[in-house]
């Protein structure tokens, strides 16, 4: 599922792999199923690593937080629930064959933590100190205001 609007980056680092976001969301056993490419970094700062799936060469596009992003051409890039792109992989390797049952295996397990990580950051991360989903937050701003407004009125 993709999320907001589409934000322009541009690579900015070929030389210093970052894991953490990628051992995240998949887990450490799959991590070595994938290649680190560049890091990019969006106008609004956030830096997204990219990773290629060695016999896929699908990406996935990961922040700080491990959310997931498509990158769109022209530079854009669009958040996404990471879950939904471990699912496609699961299943495109599972229909290539070229992959051993353990890969396929170890993808699956990859896609239900991804599930659970989404759900995290649907919770807790993507979320603002009153617990509203992100988008809402001008509502939450607007009702601080008229509760401030009541009790001093």
């Amino acid at each position: 599922m993709r999320k907001g609007r589409a934000r322009k980056g541009e690579a900015v680092n070929w030389d210093k792999p970052v894991w953490e976001p990628l051992i995240g969301l998949v887990g450490f056993e799959v991590t070595g199923h994938f290649m680190w490419m560049y890091e990019a970094e969006l106008r609004d700062r956030t830096k997204i690593e990219a990773y290629k799936h060695y016999d896929l060469r699908q990406y996935i596009f990961l922040d700080d937080f491990a959310r997931a992003f498509v990158f769109e051409g022209e530079d854009k890039y669009r958040r996404c629930d990471g879950s939904s792109i471990v699912f496609r992989m699961f299943i495109d390797l599972r229909e290539m064959r070229g992959g051993t049952d353990r890969q396929v295996e170890a993808l699956y397990k990859a896609y239900e933590r991804a599930s659970d990580h989404d759900e995290y950051l649907r919770e807790v991360v993507d979320c603002d100190h009153n617990g509203h989903k992100d988008g809402d937050q001008g509502a939450s701003r607007q009702f601080d205001r008229d509760d401030e407004a009541r009790s001093t009125g």
